[in-house]
Parts: structure tokens; sequence; C-alpha cells
């Protein structure tokens, strides 16, 4: 992003970073078993890119099974977790200049949808209300 930031205003335009999107895979958990049973299905998923992946960095994803899920928990490219550390995560991107996330819920659950929009989203919504009845 801040590549991305940095080139934009070379050129002289002002950055805006509600026209850059972000996505990530989202899965709520509320324990271990569904912690455990959301990294094996992140493993599947980078399987599948692995199948599929070629040229430089296509590398990583051959061997998804061999990945940890410390290293699953790592990675910042799917939001893990309860809905206190999904915060966190998305708090990160924004630290970064993301402001845009679009979300891929794998499971396709209803509960997801629910949650997020119940726990998660109102920790930013407040932002957003203030942002907006501060620029007018």
């Amino acid at each position: 992003m801040a590549i991305y930031r940095a080139e934009i205003e070379r050129q002289g335009q002002r950055f805006d970073g509600m026209r850059v999107g972000v996505t990530r895979a989202v899965q709520i958990v509320r324990n271990q078993e569904e912690r455990h049973n959301a990294f094996a299905l992140r493993r599947k998923t980078l399987s599948a890119i692995g199948a599929l992946a070629r040229g430089p960095g296509a590398e990583r994803y051959q061997n998804a099974q061999s990945f940890a899920d410390a290293d699953l928990a790592a990675e910042n490219a799917a939001l893990i977790g309860t809905p206190e550390e999904i915060i966190r995560q998305l708090r990160q991107l924004e630290r970064g200049g993301v402001e845009y996330v679009l979300l891929i819920d794998s499971t396709g659950s209803e509960q997801t949808l629910r949650t997020f929009a119940n726990e998660i989203m109102p920790e930013f919504r407040a932002e957003a209300v203030v942002s907006a009845t501060a620029d007018g």
C-alpha cells in the first residue's frame, strides 16, 4: 500500500484509500476446535491456489499442507479468529492505509455475516459516522 500511495502522490494525484480494495477471507471462531477447523480449511484453500499458481512466488503455495497453525495465524491474507482478533487484524490493515476490505467467507455461513455485522462492524462504523460528520 505504501508503494502504491507513494507512486500516486509522485504523479501529483491525491491518494484515496477507498479506491483500493483489499480482499481477505474471513472465518470467525469461538473456540479452539473451530480455530483448528478454520486453519484446516485455509490449508485446503491454499492447496487449491497452489494447484493453479504459476510464476514467481507460486512456490509458497506448492505445499500448503505443511503450514502449521502458527504459520496461518501469522499470515495476513485471511482474517481467522474471534471477533476481537479480527478487529485487531482489520485495525492493522487500517494503519497500513487500507480503508476498503472485501470479505470472502468460504463457508457461506449466514452466521458469519451476522456476527461480522453485529460484533465487528460497529467498531468501525462509529468512526466513519464521526468522520463523515466532521467532513461536512
